[in-house]
């Protein structure tokens, strides 16, 4: 039997414990194991996914992450579970034109309504990380 398998195995058995016991729990109580489950199973699916998509990092920061599909193209108040992790969280993405390298950082945090706010370019990691700690680099010039 396979990990996967295994483990929808082990959330069946689960189901199953849980079911048998229910007519003697209050359906308050019910209630609540239904909310503090659906959140758990939630942000540990979310932390899975986050865990794939991003390699690599620099002090906490997120260099190139795999970010989910349409994450650049999708409005702010219809994204999906997948996206919430990246919420207010910056990353630098690496650009290359020709033989020059530059570091953007992006940021998912409603500067703009359907895609990540530019925060800023570096030419250098540290300058880039150092954006990621400051805030965007436009906002200092307004």
């Amino acid at each position: 039997m396979s990990a996967d398998s295994l483990l929808v195995q082990k959330i069946v058995d689960s189901l199953d414990a849980l079911t048998k016991r229910a007519k003697y729990l209050p359906v308050r109580e019910l209630e609540r194991l239904e909310e503090k489950m659906t959140k758990s199973l939630r942000n540990n699916v979310v932390d899975v996914i986050t865990k794939k998509q991003v390699h690599f990092t620099i002090e906490g920061y997120a260099i190139n992450p795999l970010l989910p599909d349409n994450f650049s193209s999708c409005p702010n108040d219809q994204r999906p579970d997948s996206h919430h992790f990246w919420w207010c969280r910056p990353y630098i993405l690496i650009k290359t034109s020709g033989e020059k390298t530059l570091f953007w950082v992006e940021c998912l945090d409603g500067g703009a309504w359907d895609r990540p706010t530019w925060w800023g370019e570096a030419e250098t990691l540290d300058a880039a990380t150092e954006i990621c700690r400051n805030g965007p680099t436009w906002k200092k010039t307004q």
